[in-house]
């Protein structure tokens, strides 16, 4: 698949700053939540894995949807989710280095991850129960391709759903 001139930035990007040997942020590439709804503080390092939470906090997934996470990173957030609700779960990210990172830490879990696009995304019509996107959308080139393609692979129904932060 070839890739934009903004998306290969942002994959440059994410690889520079990709380190094969840290679990800095337990593994989380977010700015995190760092504050409760009742406003107590939440401190590091539990404040990046609070994002996925607050987002999965009523989502209503189930250990029978599939779910894709966009902008996976180095799939700390996927681990978050599958433990959490125990579904079928799949990474796509732009980074070539966080898809190989993601990878080494998924090896033993079922989680797949893929080097794609969330603006052209290398899936079928249908395939999803729900898409998650944490902090992904402003690195993209489009923001209406992403939801194009998030409304493309979700299937119809009133079950499926996407969540973006």
């Amino acid at each position: 698949m070839a890739f934009t001139e903004h998306e290969e930035k942002v994959s440059e990007f994410y690889s520079r700053v990709a380190d094969n040997n840290h679990n800095w942020n337990d593994g989380f590439l977010t700015f995190g939540l760092w504050k409760t709804k009742s406003g107590d503080p939440i401190p590091h390092p539990l404040c990046y894995g609070a994002v996925y939470d607050e987002l999965l906090e009523g989502s209503m997934i189930q250990a029978d949807h599939n779910v894709l996470d966009v902008a996976c990173g180095q799939g700390a957030g996927m681990l978050r989710i599958k433990s959490q609700n125990g579904c079928n779960i799949q990474g796509l990210d732009i980074s070539a280095a966080n898809v190989e990172i993601a990878k080494r830490r998924l090896c033993d879990t079922g989680i797949t991850v893929t080097r794609g696009s969330g603006t052209k995304m290398p899936y079928d019509e249908n395939s999803f129960d729900c898409v998650i996107c944490v902090e992904g959308e402003p690195h993209m080139n489009s923001r209406e391709d992403f939801f194009r393609e998030a409304f493309r692979v979700l299937k119809p129904g009133e079950n499926c759903s996407w969540l973006t932060l």
